[in-house]
């Protein structure tokens, strides 16, 4: 059975150490590039720019997946210490399609319309909507 998390892990310098099946699977729902190494590359670029100045230890949300950081201290050679950083990658509970369909009812929404609150409340920037409906970012 696969594990519902996504697990990567990057040394001090944040080059990637390793990575499961399932961190896989997420940074290609995630990313534009459809390759392994191409989502995988990406996913870390946005979390590395989002965590750079936080304190660790705290969830931030990416295109509706739960993104928690946690630094570890491990051995080094010759008795000194390395960091590590564990990434751990989650589905994040995503408002019932209801909601939706009844902000569509009250305010006339079309479906495109809702579809792309759907997609802002999910965490995607209005350029990266633009590039996936084909649509100026104004029109976002």
């Amino acid at each position: 059975m696969q594990s519902p998390l996504g697990i990567i892990v990057l040394s001090q310098d944040f080059s990637l150490l390793y990575y499961n099946e399932q961190a896989s699977l997420y940074c290609r729902e995630i990313a534009v590039s459809q390759s392994v190494q191409g989502a995988i590359s990406q996913v870390l670029n946005m979390i590395i720019e989002k965590i750079i100045g936080r304190i660790f230890n705290t969830a931030i949300l990416l295109h509706s997946f739960k993104i928690t950081v946690m630094p570890q201290i491990i051995p080094g050679p010759n008795g000194s210490f390395d960091t590590i950083y564990i990434i751990y990658l989650s589905s994040s509970d995503r408002l019932n399609d209801r909601v939706f369909e009844k902000l569509g009812e009250n305010y006339g929404l079309s479906n495109r319309e809702q579809e792309i609150i759907r997609l802002i409340y999910n965490g995607f920037s209005n350029q990266e909507i633009a590039q996936k409906y084909y649509i100026s970012i104004h029109t976002v």
